[in-house]
């Protein structure tokens, strides 16, 4: 998982088919000249498009989390280890996002 920002200001250097940097990393530089830079760039971090199947709701009562300690933006990892996002609340429910 990213936050945003990836690369606040500065440098990025990387081996290119390296591995280690950010799938849409690699599209951007193998179509560079050697020696040339970008600036300034809104980089696609490669991770697809959103998927509607990484949110679900979540029944507070049955999740064995205790209601006063869910907040909305609050990160929690799942049985399988991935991570997601808490993205509403009401009293009932909670929902979770576990898109990048």
């Amino acid at each position: 998982f990213v936050t945003p920002p990836l690369f606040d200001d500065g440098t990025v250097s990387f081996v290119l088919d390296g591995g280690n940097y950010l799938p849409g990393l690699h599209d951007l530089a193998s179509k560079m000249s050697i020696g040339e830079t970008r600036e300034g760039i809104s980089l696609d971090a490669g991770w697809g498009e959103r998927r509607d199947d990484l949110v679900a709701k979540v029944p507070i009562a049955t999740s064995g989390i205790n209601p006063s300690d869910l907040k909305v933006g609050m990160e929690l990892f799942l049985a399988n280890g991935v991570e997601c996002k808490v993205v509403e609340l009401d009293d009932e429910n909670f929902t979770i996002d576990a898109n990048p």
